[in-house]
């Protein structure tokens, strides 16, 4: 499980590029920045640029960590993400199929086409909000993220997809 959980990232000092449709923040750049068993998961989106903050464990992934930062370069001793508290645990023993221990829905075996690649045996968490509009979130083994889908109760969609790698090509010498 363990393994399962570190592959959900990229490579530490890994750059991707997402390319967005539908709002003009939905194209970004986000670097992964490993800190022990910590991921700094670092978007800058042109208007600003926050960390998502990840603990993975034998038995559990959590997020521990959501904050606006100054520049690309901040960072966290390890003495600092192991003062943050859990957020919201996202995945909790095997990676199946069913609800999460957040209340996402998720789902296994997807295929999602991106400018990058078409990728396979992709794992996809929904979260479905009081409104109506649904958050999807598609994490492909050995790239993490590789697409974001926000679909309004009225259909409208806002969408970031993975359009290339600068270092590292995957996280699969785990």
């Amino acid at each position: 499980t363990l393994e399962a959980y570190q592959s959900l990232f990229k490579r530490d000092d890994t750059v991707a590029h997402f390319k967005g449709d539908g709002i003009e923040y939905s194209t970004f750049e986000e670097k992964t920045i490993w800190v022990g068993d910590y991921v700094i998961v670092r978007v800058d989106n042109g208007g600003s640029i926050f960390d998502r903050i990840y603990h993975i464990s034998t038995d559990r992934l959590a997020l521990v960590g959501q904050n606006v930062v100054d520049r690309m370069d901040d960072t966290y001793s390890l003495q600092e993400l192991e003062a943050m508290d859990v957020i919201e645990v996202l995945f909790e023993g095997p990676i199946e199929a069913g609800a999460a221990p957040n209340g996402d829905e998720i789902l296994t075996d997807m295929i999602i086409e991106t400018p990058y690649k078409t990728f396979a045996n992709v794992i996809v968490t929904q979260r479905t909000e009081t409104d109506g509009s649904v958050n999807e979130t598609y994490y492909a083994p050995g790239y993490g993220i590789v697409a974001t889908r926000f679909t309004s109760a009225d259909g409208y969609q806002v969408q970031s997809l993975l359009q290339s790698i600068d270092e590292g090509e995957t996280n699969s010498s785990l």
